[in-house]
């Protein structure tokens, strides 16, 4: 919602057409099939773009009173019935194949290049954050990655470029307010001598996100609830370590 409503005034023509699109056929669903006043007719439509491979994976169901219905399959460029009640609307929409021509180009070509549209203007909304966290100075350092989407993600730290497991801990994923959501892992640093500390770093990776976001473990760069003697701004972290209780 945030982010439609960050790029607004830009894709405000492409909303509206989305949404014009998705309502006629609905319209058009009810009144084939003859459905009531009283019928709920239900569409999940939409795409999912993997960055990395450049692919896209688009999809379109029909539901009916909470019941599957149709469903397409842009394989074999057909429509599947997958309610009884459904085939005989299926059959006729498959002899339609201008039809079926129009729903593979708004799955596979448009959808895409819209979802390319909204992320490309509304990166700087959801983009995800990264923070490196410390009690005190004997608690482990923790990298809190935060205000991602979806939550299909990766996190570690690594030393000299390589993975590492010794004296880290992997935090659940959590669920943040806005729909978005939030992962950490503690590194213990008792044992890791001050000047080797850049020799670590903290990697975030989002499923289907060609960049890494890399943090490196910097004593000046860690946020800490512990009051210095040099009179530094101290954060109020209560809120997150509350949640890792």
């Amino acid at each position: 919602y945030s982010l439609l409503k960050s790029c607004m005034h830009r894709n405000l023509i492409i909303i509206l057409l989305l949404n014009f699109i998705i309502n006629s056929l609905l319209c058009n669903v009810k009144y084939v099939l003859h459905f009531s006043e009283n019928e709920i007719i239900q569409l999940i439509v939409g795409c999912e773009l993997d960055e990395e491979t450049n692919t896209s994976v688009g999809y379109a169901l029909y539901g009916n009173n909470g019941e599957d219905y149709i469903e397409i399959d842009l394989k074999r460029d057909t429509w599947i019935a997958t309610n009884p009640k459904a085939a005989a609307i299926t059959k006729k929409w498959n002899e339609n194949k201008s039809r079926n021509v129009f729903w593979k180009t708004m799955l596979q070509e448009d959808c895409p290049n819209f979802l390319k549209l909204f992320w490309r203007y509304g990166q700087p909304y959801i983009t995800r954050k990264v923070f490196l966290l410390q009690k005190n100075s004997s608690s482990p350092v923790t990298c809190l990655s935060t205000g991602f989407f979806p939550e299909n993600s990766n996190m570690f730290w690594r030393k000299d470029g390589e993975e590492i497991h010794e004296g880290v801990k992997h935090g659940d994923i959590l669920p943040n307010g806005d729909g978005s959501f939030q992962m950490s892992v503690d590194l213990q640093v008792l044992s890791i001598p001050h000047e080797d500390w850049e020799r670590y770093e903290c990697v975030f990776k989002l499923s289907g996100v060609q960049n890494y976001v890399v943090t490196k473990l910097v004593k000046e760069t860690i946020r800490s609830n512990v009051i210095e003697d040099e009179g530094m701004k101290t954060f109020d972290l209560l809120h997150y370590y509350a949640l890792k209780l």
